[in-house]
């Protein structure tokens, strides 16, 4: 593939530190004029949409609800559907921002609700209610799975859609 040569402002939201480290290598490597952001939790997800234009999101599903700090244990409460959450923000607040989800999980549970999803119904439930700015939901298997093609083609349909520069 030919690497992208627009200059994209990109979101990385992911708290696994592997899993966001090979993301940004892809992302870099076929996108070599971009710049991102990259934030580990829901609230500073928020925080950098509310204070930045993005051109591309991509969003872990399973998310901390704030940044795990040095002195504090976890990161607050673990948000199943935090990807989501981020998706609603993005839809109200920044709908010209493409979206993408990459998630290594196979299943996702709402604690507080006391239910759960597997993955091909949260595919289907997302690409229905963010039709608009959802351009695909990967499932990352590692540092050499298929999600790396899927996420390059995925990258290429929002650069060609949304006409960025």
């Amino acid at each position: 593939m030919t690497p992208i040569t627009n200059k994209l402002h990109l979101l990385l939201v992911e708290d696994d530190s592997p899993k966001r480290k090979a993301i940004e290598q892809l992302v870099m490597e076929h996108i070599p004029n971009s710049s991102m952001v990259s934030v580990h939790s829901l609230s500073t997800a928020i925080n950098a949409i509310e204070n930045n234009a993005f051109d591309i999101a991509i969003v872990d599903m399973s998310l901390p609800t704030y940044d795990f700090a040095l002195d504090k244990e976890g990161g607050g409460q673990p948000e199943g559907f935090g990807g989501s959450e981020i998706l609603r923000f993005i839809e109200s607040e920044s709908p010209g921002t493409g979206c993408i989800i990459i998630t290594q999980y196979q299943e996702f549970s709402d604690k507080s609700a006391g239910t759960s999803k597997r993955i091909e119904e949260l595919v289907e439930e997302l690409t229905v209610e963010f039709k608009q700015i959802l351009f695909g939901v990967f499932h990352y298997s590692g540092q050499r799975g298929s999600w790396r093609e899927e996420l390059k083609r995925a990258l290429i349909t929002i650069v060609e859609t949304k006409h960025v520069d």
